[in-house]
């Protein structure tokens, strides 16, 4: 039976709705439509440019699906309309009647307005109406959108609206997510919840892809950032086969780790021996004049290829072999164990601190940019090698930087301090950033990985309460945003729709968003959220869930107690999901439901893998090799039929190519097996 909805219920329905706004109650009440009726129609202003005829129609499709009005899309050409309008338009479009207040609305904020019998929807710039017409549907209409291919849209007989005086805008200017399919799917998933940024890899782009017209069109529909870069831009720029033969001055010159390790401070004083080390074409070297020059050069014929990109990109390759070379490498503490002891469980002795040559780099290219494109803006990425500040060389003032949190612990947000087996590695990042964000005159935001922790891998890896305290605490520190690789769009879900959500308003808690969301599970609603909790708590157990082998932390006893710390909560999430799993459902829900046991039953397998590598470690380290030597061959065994899952279940198989190898590897050369 379809069903009569007002604000009233709707606000009942929306635990999320933003409170930057007021509600007259006692004011007119707006009847939009009832019973198949309407004397609304949907109004757009006769400069309306595509994005607000978009928007319109967006509009027109989801009441037309909710309530079977086909509500039909007028252009205002000032001389009136007859009956009653819903006004979807630019601030600059609308009526000065409504008030719109610039700095309320910001650079992309929007405006849900009631005046007189007509609604208005307006946007400070196009994703802004966007963003006024999606929020509109979901807080008034009740409709949702959890995931790029499950929305949900209530039927409705009747549809009646107290006075509404509402006006928002976003608390981080950059929202975003690496995309896994940045044309169409992705950006519309992403206009609805409210975000703006998509980094697309240079990779794809080295010549204009036959598809960029649309991605083009696309973009503009949705008023998105277009961020052009990633790693390896700085090799595509300089490409080896081209240049390294004539100018092997300009790459990477590499030493092995132990005449690294062997290095003190006087090797700054001493003359280098060449022959300790070769050029190769790994990364750039940063001293080179040369290099820097072309580097320039090749950059700024990249920005006029690719115009349409409000920002660029250029990062190292993705790597540890950065130039060895005295020039290169910064004086004082230029190891990186010697500037933060705690990270030692995931850092080699002999890898170098390589701050100074990313911004020796980057920063001729932001000067550049300056010159001949002062709108655009420029990004790299402190990650891994960069992580640590700048000492000596500092950013350019048109450089902005993208933080990278690589090897964080995933059980705590990053200010959390208490937990000994992890804050200093998180205290470390912390510490990191906040001297990334007070040496840069640009922009700092976070790259992020709580995506894809989960979608690279395809397992269930929720992090709702880590993301959300994650962002209320960059907010406190002056971070600009957030955007998060991801790969495999299913399995991380939850990771993005939180992720959303916290961006457009940091005050929102971790545990309503996590029971909205689980609202599309229907009758398992409760179920599921207790067994999210407990997924989030198994993972975090581990502190790294990504992490195999010396990765981990401390002994073979160590990593063992951690497989049994995380299965014993694992389990328990288990037989939560099988509780679910017994609710009654809709065809829709049922799939849904299936889909994560799906999900859940490959994370179990991949986790089992790694608790029989664990295993075979600490019969090693008790030189039981018999019983690790037949471990090894079980492991083999099920990587192989993971490989097998994978194609049926459609996952990126980044565990299967990288992870699980590796495993083998690792054991057949501590076991000495030919």
């Amino acid at each position: 039976m379809k069903k009569i909805i007002n604000l009233t219920t709707i606000l009942l329905v929306s635990s999320l709705s933003i409170c930057s706004w007021a509600e007259g109650r006692h004011g007119k009440k707006l009847k939009i439509f009832a019973d198949g009726q309407t004397s609304y129609k949907i109004v757009v202003s006769d400069k309306a440019n595509s994005t607000e005829t978009f928007a319109a129609r967006e509009l027109q499709r989801y009441i037309r699906s909710a309530s079977g009005i086909e509500m039909p899309i007028i252009r205002d050409t000032g001389k009136g309309i007859s009956g009653h309008g819903i006004y979807v338009m630019l601030r600059q479009h609308a009526p000065q009647s409504i008030a719109l207040n610039d700095y309320a609305l910001g650079e992309e904020g929007f405006a849900i307005k009631t005046f007189g019998s007509n609604l208005y929807l307006a946007g400070a710039r196009n994703r802004g109406v966007l963003y006024a017409v999606y929020r509109f549907l979901q807080d008034y209409l009740g409709v949702r959108y959890y995931c790029y291919d499950d929305e949900r849209i209530p039927k409705l007989s009747t549809l009646i609206l107290n006075e509404i005086n509402r006006v928002e805008k976003p608390a981080f200017p950059y929202r975003g997510l690496k995309g896994w399919n940045p044309v169409s799917v992705q950006w519309h998933w992403m206009s609805k919840m409210g975000m703006n940024y998509v980094q697309a890899g240079l990779k794809g782009f080295k010549k204009r892809p036959k598809r960029y017209p649309a991605f083009v069109a696309e973009k503009k529909k949705y008023d998105m950032i277009f961020d052009l870069g990633g790693h390896y831009i700085l090799h595509y720029l300089l490409p080896p086969e081209k240049y390294f033969k004539k100018h092997p001055e300009w790459y990477s010159l590499i030493l092995k780790d132990d005449v690294v390790t062997a290095q003190g401070d006087n090797y700054f004083e001493k003359n280098y021996n060449m022959s300790a080390g070769n050029r190769k074409p790994k990364q750039i070297c940063s001293s080179s004049p040369g290099a820097r020059k072309e580097l320039v050069k090749n950059f700024l014929k990249l920005v006029r290829q690719y115009p349409e990109a409000e920002i660029y990109s250029p990062w190292f390759g993705d790597g540890m072999t950065f130039c060895q070379c005295p020039s290169c490498l910064e004086k004082g503490r230029w190891r990186w164990l010697d500037l933060h002891p705690a990270c030692q469980h995931w850092v080699k002795p002999a890898w170098v601190v390589a701050t100074k040559q990313l911004l020796q780099l980057v920063n001729p290219l932001a000067e550049a940019m300056a010159r001949e494109f002062p709108a655009k803006k420029v990004f790299t990425i402190a990650y891994v090698n960069t992580s640590p500040p700048p000492k000596t060389v500092m950013p350019d003032p048109n450089l902005n930087i993208q933080f990278a949190t690589w090897h964080r612990c995933y059980k705590h947000a990053l200010d959390f301090r208490g937990d000994k087996n992890c804050h200093e590695v998180n205290a470390y990042f912390d510490e990191n950033l906040r001297n990334w964000v007070r040496a840069c005159n640009g922009d700092v935001i976070i790259y992020y990985y709580a995506c894809a922790k989960s979608a690279m891998d395809g397992r269930m890896m929720p992090f709702p309460r880590m993301i959300v305290g994650d962002v209320k605490h960059l907010k406190k520190i002056g971070v600009k945003g957030v955007v998060s690789q991801h790969g495999w769009p299913w399995a991380m879900n939850l990771n993005a729709y939180t992720l959303a959500k916290i961006l457009w308003n940091p005050d929102l808690s971790a545990s309503a968003i996590l029971k909205e969301y689980c609202q599309r599970y229907g009758t398992a609603a409760d179920d599921m959220e207790q067994y999210f909790t407990l997924m989030e708590q198994a993972m975090g157990s581990l502190h790294h869930p990504e992490a195999l082998g010396d990765n981990w932390m401390g002994t073979p006893q160590t990593r063992m107690a951690k497989m049994n710390e995380f299965f014993t909560i694992f389990n328990k999430a288990e037989a939560q999901l099988r509780k679910a799993m017994k609710n009654k459902f809709s065809k829709l829900e049922n799939k849904i439901m299936n889909r994560e046991w799906d999900l859940f039953t490959w994370t179990k397998q991949t986790f089992v893998i790694q608790n029989e590598y664990a295993k075979a470690r600490l019969l090693i380290e008790k030189n039981k090799l018999d019983e690790a030597k037949s471990l090894y061959r079980k492991i083999k065994s099920m990587s192989s039929g993971l490989r097998e899952k994978t194609k049926k279940l459609d996952i990126d198989q980044n565990l299967i190519h990288k992870c699980y190898p590796w495993c083998s590897r690792d054991l057949k050369k501590r076991l000495k097996i030919k």
